[in-house]
């Protein structure tokens, strides 16, 4: 049985697909609670899937549909929430936090070595790690908030390219295919880590604020939505 907390927030999902401009039948609706019946609610990357196969109709809406599913239905990270953070023991909080400032240079030892390895889950926790020791910032007296270009700015990852072509090649000619593909493997592995920032940073502003107030600016209009004639 569907709980009515899942309800809702499916209910609230598909106004914000529709807000981004998916068109979403009430019978594609329907179909997508009787789907949530026969998949385990308890795999997110299920959820995700049925959702995906009974409103999805174009490939290239999946980012949109994916981001918001982000927002509104948010991976378990095991950190404590907020509130936990603002009723906890002095003393107690997310990871990295502390009396001193983080050791940037650290962490971008460690980025590199994420990179040269690709392990995606290894480095979606790091991200986790990284937005909790430079990406929070206070924006007003007794309200903090979160932003992803203080992290990217404080790791900077396109620098590391050189590094990385470096240990990548290990003693190969320069200027070659391996030069080629090594340089789009890494694009490709920094293009990732920043989107996963990038989605840990709305993970924890829609858990302050609600999924709602970041619906309409987290996804870029969709190709029809744009008047090219402009």
């Amino acid at each position: 049985m569907v709980s009515g907390g899942l309800i809702d927030r499916e209910i609230g999902f598909f106004h914000a697909l529709r807000d981004a401009g998916l068109n979403i039948s009430l019978a594609e609706v329907l179909d997508a609670t009787r789907a949530l019946g026969v998949v385990d609610l308890l795999e997110r990357e299920h959820l995700r899937a049925a959702y995906a196969a009974t409103v999805l109709k174009r490939p290239a809406h999946r980012p949109a549909f994916d981001t918001l599913f982000d927002l509104w239905f948010p991976p378990v990270s095991g950190e404590p929430s907020r509130n936990e953070l603002e009723q906890g023991e002095p003393g107690e909080g997310e990871e990295g936090d502390g009396d001193g400032p983080p050791d940037t240079a650290a962490l971008r030892e460690r980025l590199k070595e994420l990179l040269l390895d690709g392990d995606e889950e290894a480095m979606r926790r790091f991200a986790r790690q990284t937005v909790s020791e430079l990406g929070r910032a206070d924006t007003q007296p007794g309200r903090q908030s979160w932003f992803s270009y203080r992290v990217l700015r404080g790791l900077s990852p396109e620098t590391l390219m050189a590094s990385l072509l470096e240990a990548l090649l290990s003693g190969q000619q320069r200027g070659g295919m391996a030069e080629k593909v090594a340089r789009q493997t890494i694009t490709e592995r920094v293009r990732q880590f920043q989107e996963m920032v990038e989605s840990e940073v709305r993970r924890r502003l829609a858990e302050d604020r609600g999924p709602e107030a970041l619906a309409k600016t987290a996804v870029q209009p969709l190709a029809e939505q744009v008047d090219f004639l402009r």
